[in-house]
């Protein structure tokens, strides 16, 4: 086996086996872990502004990204994404990436409705994808991303439309340059290994 290959399958057996957090359950809204040192949470939603009477964007969608310390339960707000059809239509920063180098982030995806759209899934993927890079500039290991049960499939989906593939199909090229991404289910049981090619 590739010396790459084997030190990249080495990198997430180590992250899924050691860096997941004791307890991945949703718990009042928080993930309960001690591993990570940041928790970014992404709220998808359906404003009623963007979708009024007649808007040709409608079903237009909101993801806000919060930044919060593991250790207080207070968020900043860092970015907005709105969207609709698949697409990202806009982008408001209301804050700076400040996380200190070398500190470690979880992120959590919480959706308003209990069955939310493909074209709302696809805003989150582009918006975890957005701040995943901001993480990786930063020297921010991210330990795992939390999804809600319901939508973990269609997530997972379209990670792999915002070009994020499988662990297990790594071609030996863009081992070095790889992002790794465990994305586990509230409930912990459903876990994949992702990777995106730099």
């Amino acid at each position: 086996m590739n010396r790459r290959r084997l030190a990249l399958l080495l990198i997430c057996f180590l992250m899924s086996n050691f860096a997941m957090p004791v307890d991945v359950q949703a718990q009042s809204g928080t993930v309960s872990t001690v591993n990570y040192q940041w928790l970014i949470t992404i709220s998808a939603s359906q404003p009623k502004p963007l979708n009024f009477p007649n808007s040709t964007l409608a079903p237009a969608f909101e993801a806000e990204v919060n930044v919060q310390a593991s250790s207080s339960g207070t968020g900043a707000i860092y970015e907005k994404f709105w969207g609709a059809a698949g697409n990202t239509l806009g982008l408001e920063r209301s804050s700076n990436y400040s996380l200190p180098r070398g500190n470690t982030v979880a992120f959590k995806i919480l959706h308003d409705s209990a069955f939310p759209a493909h074209a709302e899934n696809q805003l989150v993927a582009s918006a975890l994808l957005r701040v995943l890079l901001d993480a990786q500039v930063n020297t921010n290991p991210v330990l795992f991303v939390v999804a809600p049960s319901d939508s973990y499939a269609d997530l997972i989906s379209c990670f792999e439309e915002q070009n994020f593939q499988n662990i297990d199909v790594v071609p030996e090229t863009v081992m070095n340059r790889a992002i790794p991404l465990l994305v586990v289910d509230e409930t912990g049981r459903l876990k994949t290994n992702l990777y995106y090619a730099l």
